[in-house]
């Protein structure tokens, strides 16, 4: 497979041109890369893509300069689809850019991380069908040591050429400023030598297919110390545990390996998987445990960990799990955050992390990253659906799904205004009281919920707040879920608002139930997603569901979904471990 970096600058003299000869005068170092220098846009491309070789570890690297290169250096890697590039890189080196755009004027260098919709809005060029193709990232590098912009002269060769030495110093000393903890790319390659090497770390990501649908999981990833004991010891107490196993975990974690497993036959069966999984969070440096144990464990079920970060000074998250045999595989759980919390702070890099292009048709959260990085993602996501709403564009593509599971349920629960972002929130009884106000604030937002108790007065809150999905698993019981239109809260009658219990799945002996929600979220937004690509085979991606198809969306689908879901929580409850408990699709 090959792997593209765009590397786009203004001209063959300024800033950006500057940095590119300090960066090729790097390259002798990473004798995989190989350099493509293109010139113009007329530059026959393809000819220099002939010369290189097929060598899987081979990467292409576009130098574009001069009349037109944002266009060219599109058109340009847009002839190499037939040599199987599977991710493409473009950093923007311009100085004009960067001080119209973004105030740049310091001598350090400055590097920003840009996903989304940003490369289009700055640049007047049909980019979004490329972008679908490949799991593009944007970089945007720039300096100026003139002290404001009314200074800046670009027909002046004299700043063209001092900017070109303001490149190569850029350079030079921008490896002391990326490394530097305020950096905004510091988080997405901790071991930088050099300026260059901030697009290395992302030439490993997998490939994604829009055509297929596509799964980001954010949240937490930790290694699981469970002990499997006949009951739980009182207080002061010490007791022998029956066994002991060290297993990888965590909530997020979990989810995205029942995303990846459920949404494909068991490991060797199947050649591709028709969805792709991404996993976004954060483990210690201080530990093997993420190259040991948790890499392995979700790529072999179908993750991509392109998007996991390594927090040098932290340890992995770490949950102990007591389980109780003789109570149905009752636990009980002491989790130490670790990275999760560390390297998942409300930063601009961790929320671009989870927003970065190619948009996934489903987004999953959890609650055991913090909870301001939670809402900070929820936000973008909302304004962002928003501003697509309010350009005109409907149905699938003015966002992906996302999917809330608030476990554990934070203190007090979220603002109202980030379940405008949030289409499913899933939640057992006890997570829902806890989300949910008291009653008479409740009436307040809901004043129609007036004498309704329960799972409808909790639905119709959040309904009213934005989301279209209520479902609150009741164990044993099954799931209860409402659906409606997002800031709908009326009655469920059948053609606005549906409502149903569906049952469990039979179980035939419960060993450990630590995995059963995890492995159900990662079923439902299987099915999810899949409803998704099939809007997209039916050319109904761009359109809102219509009234007629309600009864199919919010009845049908979700009795599928669930139905899935629980299958396969009924599976992993009859295994103890967490992960190692989620079934595969073949499995149930």
């Amino acid at each position: 497979m090959a792997l593209a970096v765009a590397f786009v600058t203004g001209s063959d003299q300024g800033l950006g041109f500057g940095l590119v000869k300090q960066f090729v005068a790097h390259l002798n170092s990473y004798s995989q890369l190989v350099m493509a220098a293109v010139r113009n846009p007329t530059h026959p491309f393809a000819q220099d893509l002939s010369q290189l070789t097929t060598a899987e570890s081979n990467s292409i690297i576009v130098v574009e300069h001069g009349a037109s290169i944002e266009q060219s250096v599109f058109d340009a890697v847009n002839k190499v689809t037939n040599r199987s590039i599977e991710h493409i890189d473009y950093v923007v080196a311009n100085a004009d850019i960067t001080k119209r755009r973004y105030g740049c004027y310091d001598y350090q260098g400055k590097v920003v991380h840009y996903t989304g919709d940003v490369w289009a809005q700055y640049f007047i060029v049909p980019t979004w069908e490329l972008r679908s193709r490949y799991q593009d990232e944007v970089y945007l590098v720039g300096c100026s040591y003139y002290p404001s912009s009314e200074t800046y002269k670009p027909s002046s060769n004299a700043n063209r050429k001092a900017e070109a030495e303001a490149g190569r110093k850029t350079l030079r000393r921008g490896a002391d400023y990326v490394t530097s903890p305020s950096s905004p790319i510091n988080s997405l390659a901790t071991q930088l030598t050099s300026l260059q090497a901030i697009i290395l770390p992302h030439l490993h990501y997998p490939a994604i297919n829009t055509m297929a649908p596509t799964i980001r999981v954010i949240g937490s990833l930790n290694v699981d110390m469970v002990s499997v004991t006949p009951r739980f010891p009182e207080p002061g107490e010490t007791i022998t545990s029956s066994s002991y196993f060290i297993s990888a975990g965590g909530k997020g974690a979990n989810q995205a390996v029942a995303c990846g497993r459920l949404s494909r036959p068991q490991s060797g069966t199947a050649p591709t998987s028709p969805v792709t999984v991404e996993m976004v969070g954060a483990v210690g440096g201080r530990d093997g445990h993420f190259d040991a144990l948790l890499k392995p464990t979700l790529e072999q079920s179908g993750v991509g960990t392109a998007r996991v970060r390594i927090v040098p000074d932290a340890y992995t998250g770490v949950a102990v799990i007591v389980v109780d045999s003789s109570a149905g595989g009752e636990n009980r759980i002491l989790f130490s955050p670790g990275a999760n919390y560390q390297g998942m702070q409300e930063t601009a890099d961790v929320v671009g992390m989870g927003l970065a292009a190619p948009v996934p048709d489903v987004i999953v959260m959890q609650g055991e990253i913090p909870t301001d990085t939670t809402v900070a993602i929820l936000r973008e996501l909302a304004a962002w659906k928003a501003k697509n709403r309010a350009a005109g564009v409907r149905g699938i593509e003015a966002g992906p799904d996302v999917m809330l599971n608030p476990a554990p349920a934070p203190p007090g629960g979220l603002p109202a205004d980030v379940y405008a972002a949030v289409d499913h929130l899933i939640m057992n009884e006890t997570e829902a009281e806890l989300m949910t106000p008291p009653p008479e604030l409740l009436l307040q937002t809901v004043p129609e919920a007036q004498g309704q108790t329960g799972h409808e007065a909790v639905a119709r809150y959040f309904h009213r707040l934005g989301v279209t999905y209520v479902l609150i698993t009741l164990g044993s019981k099954g799931v209860w879920y409402s659906a409606t239109d997002a800031g709908s809260s009326g009655p469920a009658d059948g053609v606005h608002r549906f409502t149903n219990q569906n049952p469990a799945a039979p179980v035939s002996r419960v060993l450990d139930t630590t995995a059963a929600g995890d492995t159900f979220v990662g079923g439902y937004a299987v099915e999810v997603a899949r409803w998704r690509e099939r809007r997209r085979k039916d050319g109904l991606a761009g359109r809102d569901v219509t009234t007629e198809e309600k009864a199919d969306r919010y009845q049908r689908v979700m009795d599928a979904a669930m139905g899935l879901a629980a299958r396969a929580a009924a599976r992993c409850v009859e295994r103890q471990g967490a992960m190692d408990s989620i079934p595969w699709e073949d499995e149930i």
